[in-house]
This record gives C-alpha cells, sequence and structure tokens, in this order.
C-alpha cells in the first residue's frame, strides 16, 4: 500500500460504505472471476437511482485485460457529468 489511514479508522463493507455516498455511480462488474458471486448485492445497490451497473463478460483485473471495454464505459459516462 501506499499509504494507510490511522488504525482506529472505521471499516464499511462496500454495500454499507455505497448506501453513505450520495453521488452518481457507475459500477463495472465482472461476469466471471472470484468476485462474480457478489453480483447479486451489487444489482441490489445499483438498483438505486443516479447509479448505473455494467456487466462485462470477464474475470479478474479487467481494466488490463480488456482496457479498451473500460475506456468505452468511461467515454459513456462523460456526457452524464456534462462533459
Amino acid at each position: 500500500m501506499a499509504g494507510a489511514g490511522p488504525a482506529d479508522s472505521p471499516v464499511f463493507a462496500a454495500a454499507e460504505l455505497y448506501e453513505r455516498i450520495s453521488c452518481p455511480m457507475w459500477f463495472v462488474h465482472t461476469d466471471d472471476g472470484p468476485y462474480a458471486d457478489l453480483l447479486p448485492g451489487l444489482e441490489r445497490t445499483a438498483a438505486r437511482p443516479g447509479r448505473r451497473l455494467v456487466r462485462l463478460d470477464a474475470g479478474l483485473h479487467v481494466e488490463q485485460t480488456y482496457p479498451g471495454e473500460v475506456a468505452r464505459i468511461v467515454l459513456d459516462l462523460r456526457p452524464s457529468l456534462g462533459g
């Protein structure tokens, strides 16, 4: 790690943390790999207004194995940010 917060900093489960954030969010999730079983919880989290879930037929480290797809997702996000 490049750095870490104080040892007594609160630690939140991802779903709990997402509920505390009020800005728009896009989630990218893969259909394969070690985190594929987390999809149902992420679908519930992404169902709230201002959130979007993008699923990719890929596995772990999608930004390295499918950089073009990740770039497309980021470019698709730009209009919603006013850019």
